[in-house]
């Protein structure tokens, strides 16, 4: 089994999840807490008053219009949606966990604010 903890993921555990079959885990006491801080976080800010780039305020050149708290959740869906569309051939089967498990280290990092959720 692979375990994101937010830090290390080395090629040789991603390559056996690549080969399949394979089991990738979210280290709930390395990664949990940390995203839940980093979160609650990210929830304040979107409310408060000073203006926190990407998260209450547009991006580049809209860095300096502000969201309203209303639309910041919006925003945020719209983030995600924009980054999974993509060009060219879909991932095959063997792609799509190793992606998964690269883009799992990144959201397990502490600064991620990402949920967490269980997927069966």
């Amino acid at each position: 089994m692979t375990e994101i903890t937010g830090t290390g993921l080395r090629l040789e555990p991603l390559a056996a999840v690549a080969r399949g079959p394979g089991e990738v885990r979210l280290d709930r006491l390395a990664v949990g807490d940390r995203m839940e801080a980093s979160r609650a976080w990210v929830e304040r800010a979107a409310g408060g008053e000073a203006a926190v780039y990407g998260i209450n305020t547009g991006f580049g050149v809209l860095a300096r219009q502000r969201v309203a708290p209303t639309d910041a959740s919006r925003l945020s869906r719209n983030v995600i949606l924009k980054c999974c569309a993509g060009v060219g051939d879909p991932l095959s089967r063997r792609e799509t966990p190793r992606r998964c498990s690269l883009s799992s280290r990144v959201k397990g990092r502490p600064s991620s604010s990402a949920r967490r959720f269980h997927a069966r």
